[in-house]
């Protein structure tokens, strides 16, 4: 967005899909009955607003996020989400109607207590974790030998996750046989270079686990290989800079964006670039998801 540019509500197709089931969750997470609709209506000095900002998981808006433009930053002063939580939820509840009651499981949960509780209320919703010392959940999980029954799971939610796990090959399987007929996952990693390779030299996230993968596109062969159906999933403005070839910003030091550039296969845009400005989803080469889904049984 150019400074000087008007927010005006949004129309695509893409757009569209941030109105459910935010106004249930956040409804849960503030008390406040918001009617059903587009979440610009609700503001009229929103629309007006040069550099509009939105949170699609709590529903505020306001000017700025808080902190950076990066995936790990643009914070939501209410709620605390990231921008990379922002685009996760987004692909993974608004894009797609998640049914009340659904059995939905998302690993190392990282939102609080509130988020947690409304969830819950509204899905049958449990949090694994791998390292009960970085998060709070419900049970121990590993991706790699899931205690969770076959068939069983209608969303599940895994985001920077897998890249700390030894054995991808054998979470896919798994995550191929606890998904319900029609299931789907959502694997959000962070997509650092164009091909999958191991750090060169010990690498840790912030909440000191060990980093085993260094993940590219061929992230997708993988899953596919457990027998599910994959689609990449990036905001319209990264999806026109692969077509282009070309990124003109700057580049954070992790990222190794020529080879993403170079070795990008076909991707499909979840949301459109103005979805994503009000979002806080910038840069956008840090936005990356691998959505799978399980065949239904003919």
């Amino acid at each position: 967005m150019q400074i000087g540019d008007s927010v005006t509500p949004l129309r695509s197709a893409t757009d569209r899909h941030i109105r459910l089931p935010i106004g249930r969750v956040r409804r849960k997470l503030t008390g406040r009955n918001i009617p059903f609709g587009h979440p610009l209506r609700r503001a009229a000095w929103f629309r007006r607003a040069r550099h509009a900002r939105y949170c699609n998981i709590c529903g505020w808006s306001g000017l700025v996020f808080l902190g950076i433009e990066h995936s790990e930053s643009n914070r939501c002063e209410q709620c605390g989400s990231i921008a990379r939580d922002r685009f996760n939820f987004y692909v993974g509840f608004n894009r797609e109607h998640v049914r009340l009651g659904a059995v939905v499981i998302e690993t190392s949960p990282r939102l609080g207590l509130d988020y947690l509780r409304a969830m819950k209320r509204l899905y049958s919703f449990r949090t694994g974790d791998y390292d009960a010392s970085a998060h709070v959940a419900d049970m121990f999980l590993d991706l790699q030998d899931m205690s969770l029954q076959s068939d069983s799971v209608d969303l599940f939610m895994t985001a920077h996750v897998l890249e700390h796990v030894p054995d991808p090959r054998a979470a896919a399987k798994e995550l191929a046989r606890v998904l319900k007929p029609g299931g789907r996952a959502v694997v959000a990693i962070p997509l650092l270079n164009g091909r999958t390779r191991k750090p060169s030299e010990p690498e840790y996230h912030e909440d000191n686990t060990l980093v085993h993968w260094r993940f590219g596109w061929d992230l997708q062969e993988l899953l596919e290989s457990a027998g599910l159906t994959v689609e990449i999933m990036v905001t319209e403005p990264f999806e026109q800079v692969l077509k282009a070839g070309v990124w003109s910003g700057t580049v954070s030091g992790e990222y190794e964006l020529p080879s993403i550039l170079a070795e990008a296969p076909a991707v499909k845009s979840v949301m459109g670039r103005r979805t994503a400005e009000m979002l806080g989803l910038n840069p956008s080469y840090q936005f990356v998801a691998f959505v799978c889904k399980k065949a239904k049984r003919a």
